[in-house]
């Protein structure tokens, strides 16, 4: 679920449907689908992880090592120095995304209703814009932007070279 259960249901009445803004803030969703993409980001990086059985796993012992993505790898013994490579580069900022990532939340719910996100580490979990702005991120990004400069210098070329100017007389 991506908002509490008890939440009112956005599509059965106006009420709710004009406290959604205000619920998406309180709940945070978004940060649902940041584990998610660590999640997908872990199976992409570690083979071992795509099967059911490693990702069964890796969730018992991510647990075990109270969701420090440090500590689970410190005692991890089936996940090759190999195919640790890419989350290795860059001094581990791979590793450094997917903490901030799979950051365990705990919902606390105040005496008034609200409700607040904690974490045992004082760390709350990223955002997917914040993830974007990871240094993992960075050489993408870096690419993406090269690859825009590159599109919009041969579109001014080849506007140029429209055909209205000929060496041929």
């Amino acid at each position: 679920y991506v908002l509490p259960t008890d939440s009112p249901h956005l599509a059965k009445s106006a009420f709710a449907l004009a406290l959604s803004p205000m619920l998406w803030a309180q709940h945070k969703p978004d940060r649902f689908d940041s584990w998610s993409a660590g999640i997908v980001m872990l199976q992409l990086c570690l083979p071992p992880l795509r099967a059911p059985r490693g990702l069964n796993l890796f969730k018992v012992e991510y647990e075990r090592c109270d969701y420090d993505i440090d500590a689970w790898r410190a005692s991890c013994r089936w996940i090759s120095k190999r195919d640790t490579a890419v989350l290795d580069a860059n001094d581990g900022a791979g590793w450094s995304l997917l903490q901030a990532l799979l950051r365990p939340r705990t919902i606390m719910v105040g005496d008034d209703g609200s409700v607040s996100f904690v974490s045992k580490a004082g760390f709350s979990r990223i955002s997917a814009q914040e993830a974007l702005r990871h240094s993992f991120m960075r050489p993408a990004a870096q690419h993406e932007r090269s690859l825009k400069r590159a599109a919009s210098s041969t579109s001014s070329a080849s506007s140029m070279d429209d055909g209205s100017y000929s060496e041929d007389g």
